[in-house]
């Protein structure tokens, strides 16, 4: 997940294989604990998200996941706005295949402690599919939990049927990044899905929320030297 934010709109941008810079885009990052295969093998991946210099954040030390998650993926980010706070979480949810006798993870995964606040703003490839807004894939066993979390906090899911993923070993298409917003910045919220794929599996998602303007880092007021200018070579 990558943040940008201007003085008159706030712009994230969600995509799996962003490059960290961080000169200009310093990262919040969050390795993953357990394999991600079902043998136990193979440890390595996480999630990162990317916030250009200068946009102010914060992020709060925030068990939103259950203890007994232990294949979830998930951080959570303050950002400062002129006026408010936009609370984004950046997660990402395994599938797991609970029919594979070869895949002994278990799903722990629950979305009750995730935020839930009218500003704020949920990202993730989930693995959740739902005929609201993935109408290549079969219900799964954890899309119930996102339906039943959505309405009763009131929240807003942003996706409207565009496929977020195509399989490499098959070609098909689906969409298991879901993005997530509360009440407040729904109405704000402009959401895209690039046709290209920028060399990734996923699409990036471009969401553009309208804000008033933001806290940057206050830059030193210039003031020009005129004492020491050499005014005779002028």
């Amino acid at each position: 997940m990558m943040i940008f934010v201007s003085p008159t709109k706030t712009v994230t941008l969600r995509r799996n294989d962003a490059d960290n810079n961080d000169k200009v885009y310093p990262g919040v990052r969050t390795d993953r604990k357990t394999a991600r295969n079902a043998d136990g093998n193979q440890i390595g991946g996480g999630i990162l998200t990317l916030i250009k210099s200068g946009v102010q954040h914060n992020v709060p030390n925030s068990n939103i996941l259950p203890d007994n998650d232990h294949t979830s993926d998930a951080h959570v980010i303050d950002i400062y706005l002129e006026n408010s706070i936009i609370r984004a979480t950046n997660i990402y949810v395994p599938s797991i295949k609970e029919s594979d006798p070869n895949d002994h993870r278990i799903q722990n995964f629950k979305p009750t402690l995730l935020p839930s606040g009218k500003n704020c703003l949920i990202l993730g490839d989930i693995n959740a599919h739902s005929p609201i807004w993935d109408q290549w894939q079969l219900r799964n066993n954890i899309v119930e939990l996102i339906e039943d979390f959505v309405v009763d906090k009131d929240l807003t899911i942003l996706n409207e049927g565009s496929a977020t993923f195509i399989s490499p070993a098959t070609g098909g298409s689906s969409a298991p990044d879901i993005s997530i917003c509360g009440a407040d910045i729904a109405p704000k919220i402009t959401w895209t899905v690039y046709p290209a794929t920028l060399g990734s599996d996923h699409h990036p998602i471009l969401m553009d929320i309208e804000v008033p303007g933001f806290k940057g880092q206050n830059k030193p007021k210039k003031n020009m030297a005129y004492k020491r200018a050499n005014w005779d070579t002028f």
